[in-house]
């Protein structure tokens, strides 16, 4: 289970919050390309890219070392991550229909792991739902998003295959580029907006102070941020710095 959630960590910096809806008018139409994130003066990632602009690889730093090392493939419409480091593993993302993106993942034996269905309407944002499977297609969770606003803030609820609640989520938006926008390997499901609030309840309906968060950016002339404050709401602030090609 350790090493599963420590999969997930890096999954959720490279693969979520993402959506389908074309950027709105506070926004910048060329892409930049997302180099290094800090902490402070303290590097944690480094991306590389193809000529074509689709990311290569995700360098990730712990304590000055390289932790993880992941590259990135595409060949008929697929997506191949090729995770290396501490632990090892695989994944394969493809465009199950048009509306849904096929995420699975497994170790460094081509052993199923677990996989995700995300679903996905322009309309409303672009991300709905997102299913997660066991290795044996069995369903582990569901989370639905509802939207709140034209930033594509949303409310979102995790829920157990019983139906027993795991978390619920309050999400608060700006109207910038979002940092993470060239990382995405599905351009037409991309990223929108930062977030500048973050809640999370626990199964019994108790904030997770620790997990939530307030951020204050600082923006380029395109709207990028290059700089987030961040503060839990257990009063811990960290400082991060973003830098483009």
């Amino acid at each position: 289970m350790k090493r599963l959630m420590l999969l997930l960590g890096v999954l959720i910096f490279m693969s979520c919050y993402t959506d389908s809806n074309d950027f709105d008018n506070s926004t910048s139409g060329e892409i930049q390309l997302l180099r290094n994130v800090f902490l402070g003066n303290e590097l944690l990632y480094s991306f590389d890219y193809y000529p074509d602009g689709k990311l290569m690889s995700q360098t990730n730093f712990s304590g000055g070392a390289i932790s993880h090392f992941a590259y990135f493939e595409y060949a008929n419409d697929t997506v191949y991550k090729t995770i290396s480091g501490i632990f090892s593993s695989k994944s394969k993302s493809y465009q199950g229909n048009s509306n849904t993106i096929v995420l699975m993942e497994f170790d460094n034996e081509d052993n199923l792991l677990f996989y995700y269905l995300s679903n996905y309407s322009s309309p409303n944002c672009g991300l709905t739902t997102t299913d997660m499977y066991t290795r044996y297609g069995q369903l582990y969770t569901t989370t639905k998003y509802d939207y709140i606003d034209s930033n594509c803030s949303y409310n979102s609820k995790s829920e157990l295959s019983n139906g027993e609640q795991k978390n619920n989520y309050a999400i608060t938006k700006d109207n910038k580029n979002n940092y993470l926008r060239s990382v995405n390997t599905w351009p037409s499901f991309e990223k929108k907006h930062n977030i500048i609030e973050y809640k999370k309840w626990d199964a019994d309906n108790n904030l997770v102070l620790n997990s939530s968060y307030n951020s204050v950016f600082v923006y380029d002339n395109n709207g990028y941020p290059i700089q987030e404050s961040r503060t839990s709401l257990s009063g811990v602030t960290k400082v991060y710095n973003y830098e483009y090609y």
